[in-house]
């Protein structure tokens, strides 16, 4: 409990100290408490354990306020998760009933992955609520294989309801909806993909790949810093049977274009696999390796169909500026209408499709616009891009592959299939409203408590 202390002198040499907790006010004079505003956390007609029989209205679909605690521990770093009955509800539904809307992917798993036992104490609390959970994450792990067992379970706990519960749970939670979700998922056809990770690489080791699996894999380092043969060879020795090639990319001149001219020399052969996937040597920095671990899993499963997909965790504020404005125009050859909007740093995946649908004329045009600056303050353009001039095309490659400029979150691409839509990075954190709540605040009250405390100090 967080508590705000004031001290106001009295005129008799005592003092009257008023407290803040929470939302009650507590005046006292040294150990006694003059006035306070508190109440009893129970009143008198609440019911006890004793009075429960468990057959009460307020247990009938779901217990009425429903929370479930769940600690977890992962790599070394603990967390307790709240998860509220009506809140997972009312993103359900939401979700359901437009599917732009972002799935609760993290809460589901909170309630999913337990112990069975566990799901069992949460079925007989809350039994559409669980049901609706599990198919939503059998649909997520259908993209990896993994999704029947999660199906299985929610059918068999399904039919356990009786028929009047049953009812009440199809009309209080989507669960003909998630279930259909999961259906038309699962019936869609596999393919084999060939796969090509496009990496652009300086200083960083490497060793972080060998912990992947990996589908009919090329690899492909475009060395910006002439490493050698010899520590590519060690550097790639653990990939398994993941074919590596080295391509070495000289930097000209003082720029800096980092990974992009890496990226724009494997465009400009044109020799694409189904699949490419983009990642700078550092990736562990900037992407949720299990991220990359679900891509390329679901290609090993032949489920992965995205045509373009971004890796990273961290969202840029969406732009418009004018030398956003100014390179947008440069490499696309139109103008920018609204905002740039995409994630940090170019770690992606694209489609054979949505590569070939550029011409090789394009992709040596970015190619010259990047390595000569032309945007730059010191070529007369309006960036003050310094000497890493590739730093603004990570804003476009969403762009250039076929998505609207203003991209939006993976959460709410419903183009996307469900196990990709999660997004991992930082948001806006607030403590519980219980707690702290600044908004409300502004009209705490204190009428009575103010008087009491003018009056001591007159």
């Amino acid at each position: 409990m967080l508590w705000r202390l004031l001290v106001l002198p009295a005129a008799a040499g005592a003092s009257l100290q008023i407290e803040f907790q929470g939302q009650d006010t507590v005046v006292r004079n040294g150990s006694a408490i003059v006035f306070t505003t508190s109440v009893d956390d129970t009143s008198s007609g609440s019911d006890t354990d004793a009075d429960i029989t468990g057959d009460e209205e307020f247990f009938r679909g779901c217990l009425w306020t429903y929370r479930q605690q769940v600690s977890l521990c992962q790599g070394g770093a603990c967390g307790e998760a709240e998860i509220m009955a009506h809140d997972l509800q009312r993103q359900l539904l939401a979700f359901y009933a437009e599917r732009r809307r972002a799935p609760p992917l993290e809460e589901a798993a909170w309630l999913a992955l337990g112990s069975p036992e566990q799901r069992r104490e949460i079925f007989d609390s809350c039994p559409g609520l669980l049901i609706s959970v599990l198919f939503l994450m059998a649909e997520a792990l259908d993209s990896v294989g993994q999704g029947a067992a999660y199906a299985r379970e929610a059918q068999q706990l399904a039919a356990q309801a009786p028929e009047e519960e049953f009812e009440m749970m199809l009309t209080m939670f989507p669960v003909r909806e998630a279930w259909a979700g999961y259906q038309q998922l699962a019936a869609l056809p596999r393919r084999d993909v060939s796969v090509d990770l496009v990496i652009a690489r300086c200083k960083s080791p490497l060793q972080w790949l060998w912990e992947f699996e990996f589908p009919r894999t090329r690899v492909l380092i475009f060395d910006k810093c002439d490493r050698g043969t010899e520590d590519f060879k060690s550097q790639t020795s653990g990939l398994g049977e993941a074919l590596p090639e080295l391509h070495v990319v000289r930097e000209e001149g003082p720029l800096m274009t980092g990974e992009c001219t890496a990226y724009l020399r494997y465009l400009q052969n044109r020799d694409f696999a189904d699949f490419a996937i983009f990642l700078h040597d550092d990736a562990p920095r900037h992407i949720r390796l299990s991220m990359l671990s679900l891509v390329l899993r679901s290609m090993q499963h032949g489920a992965f169909e995205v045509p373009f997909l971004h890796l990273t965790h961290e969202r840029y504020p969406a732009f418009s500026t004018p030398c956003f404005k100014q390179v947008y125009r440069q490499a696309m050859g139109e103008e920018l209408v609204g905002r740039l909007a995409t994630y940090c740093c170019s770690h992606f995946v694209v489609s054979r499709r949505r590569m070939e649908a550029r011409t090789a004329a394009f992709y040596d045009r970015i190619f010259q616009m990047v390595s000569t600056a032309s945007y730059g303050l010191e070529s007369g353009g309006v960036c003050k891009v310094g000497k890493k001039p590739c730093y603004v095309l990570e804003f476009l490659w969403h762009a250039i592959f076929g998505e609207p400029a203003d991209m939006p979150p993976r959460s709410e691409n419903e183009h996307l299939p469900l196990a990709f839509r999660y997004e991992g990075g930082r948001s806006s954190r607030l403590p519980s409203p219980l707690r702290v709540a600044p908004y409300m605040a502004l009209f705490q009250q204190g009428r009575y408590s103010r008087q009491l405390m003018a009056s001591e100090v007159a």
